[in-house]
């Protein structure tokens, strides 16, 4: 069923960013939490690369992911983001370990990452097969100068561009990974 940002909200996510990033009221994350909300489907497999504080797990699983692995280069996110975990009751289906490579091999259904072009650019080809043929990868943390830049990176490793949205100047766009 169809889900709105509203219904995951009700449920009060509780974050405390500490001294990683993500609180969850910036344009990109509310970007990547509305897409969750609609496109994610119950017991889907979910990788979120630079999970920050971890909002954007957290999110996932109340939606009902079976497995959520959040990776974040900061050194402290990976403590932030299992405190908030626990905070919200979904510590048993998030895992949080630091840097910026997936496990060898390992791939998922959906994969966020709400990080800036550079980043998302540099990580392209380890997000990219880190999803299963015909899965999602939803990205953010866009403006209008780097969107085509990064669309277009992706779409040579494979993907193609399902949606995009924007909010207050912030794109996000989903990326469907082909056969």
């Amino acid at each position: 069923r169809s889900r709105g940002l509203g219904d995951v909200y009700k449920r009060q996510v509780s974050i405390d960013p500490e001294e990683s990033f993500g609180l969850g009221d910036h344009p990109t994350t509310r970007i990547v939490a509305a897409l969750l909300c609609r496109l994610m489907t119950p017991e889907s497999s979910v990788l979120d690369m630079g999970s920050g504080s971890g909002v954007l797990s957290i999110v996932a699983a109340l939606l009902g992911a079976r497995r959520v692995l959040g990776i974040d280069r900061a050194i402290g996110a990976v403590a932030v983001a299992q405190r908030n975990a626990e905070r919200n009751a979904v510590a048993e289906v998030t895992e949080f370990c630091q840097g910026s490579t997936v496990p060898s091999g390992e791939q998922f259904d959906l994969v966020v990452a709400n990080i800036l072009a550079p980043v998302l650019l540099d990580l392209c080809d380890p997000i990219v097969r880190s999803v299963r043929p015909g899965g999602m990868v939803i990205l953010s943390g866009l403006r209008i100068d780097r969107r085509e830049d990064v669309i277009d990176r992706y779409v040579s490793d494979g993907c193609r561009l399902s949606e995009d949205l924007v909010l207050d100047g912030w794109y996000g766009v989903v990326m469907t990974k082909q056969q």
